[in-house]
């Protein structure tokens, strides 16, 4: 659903430039032309940048490797401790 609004909008941003008379005066840059420079640049904290995206990335496999243990009914509701023992467990080995 995103890379469908994603691509519906640059193909319309990349119409629009093409559409552009070159003989008007320069417009001011709009749409994805105005981070394009932005994209390439280096972080200002690289280092936080790292930790953040491999913790939310550790955070987003632990939680679905549970729901999926929780759906397939490996986690009883019945046995208390035993989602919280899991997630821990989730958590320490996609840790690495």
């Amino acid at each position: 659903m995103v890379s469908m609004i994603l691509v519906r909008t640059v193909n319309r941003d990349i119409s629009r430039y093409n559409a552009m008379d070159l003989t008007e005066e320069i417009q001011e840059d709009y749409g994805w032309k105005l981070v394009h420079g932005e994209v390439f640049r280096r972080p200002a904290f690289p280092m936080l940048l790292a930790v953040m995206t491999g913790n939310g990335a550790q955070l987003a496999a632990m939680v679905a490797v549970t729901l999926v243990f929780a759906l397939l009914g490996f986690l009883s509701p019945s046995n208390r401790g035993s989602l919280a023992t899991v997630m821990i467990i989730c958590y320490t080995f996609f840790g690495g």
